[in-house]
C-alpha cells in the first residue's frame, strides 16, 4: 500500500468520524429541544392564575436563553465540522496533486530529463502538516 493509499484510508476514517460525531451532537441537540419543549408545554398546568402568568414569563425568558445557548453550540460545532472538512479536502487535494508530482517525474525519467522538485508543493506540504 502506497503513501497516498494510506493517507486515503486515515483521511476516510476521520471523515467518519467527524460524521459520527456531528450525529452525536445532532442526537443530543434533539434530546435538548425535545425536553425544553416539555418543560414549555408543561406551563400551561402550572401556570393558570394572572399572578402565576408573570413567573410564567420569567420561566420562558430562562428557557429562550436555554434554548439560545443550544443554537450556539450547535452552530460552534457546525462550524467545527466545517472546518474539518476543508482541511480534509484540503488533504485530499494534497495526495491528489502528490500523484500528480509522481507521474510527470516518472514521465521526465522516462524522456531523460532531471526531475522537477515542485518546491511550491513541499511548501503546501509544510503548511498543511499542523493540520
Amino acid at each position: 500500500m502506497n503513501v497516498v493509499e494510506q493517507e486515503e484510508i486515515r483521511l476516510q476514517k476521520e471523515k467518519e468520524e467527524l460524521e459520527s460525531r456531528l450525529k452525536r451532537k445532532r442526537d443530543e441537540f434533539e434530546a435538548n429541544i425535545a425536553d425544553l419543549f416539555v418543560k414549555i408545554e408543561a406551563l400551561n398546568a402550572t401556570y393558570t392564575s394572572e399572578y402565576a402568568k408573570e413567573e410564567a414569563c420569567k420561566t420562558i425568558e430562562g428557557h429562550a436563553f436555554t434554548l439560545k445557548e443550544y443554537i450556539a453550540e450547535v452552530i460552534f460545532f457546525c462550524l467545527h465540522i466545517l472546518v474539518s472538512l476543508f482541511i480534509f479536502m484540503t488533504q485530499f487535494s494534497f495526495g491528489c496533486c502528490f500523484l500528480q508530482m509522481q507521474e510527470i517525474n516518472i514521465r521526465e525519467d522516462l524522456i531523460g530529463w532531471s526531475q522537477t522538485e515542485f518546491p511550491r508543493l513541499q511548501e503546501a506540504e509544510n503548511n498543511l502538516k499542523p493540520y
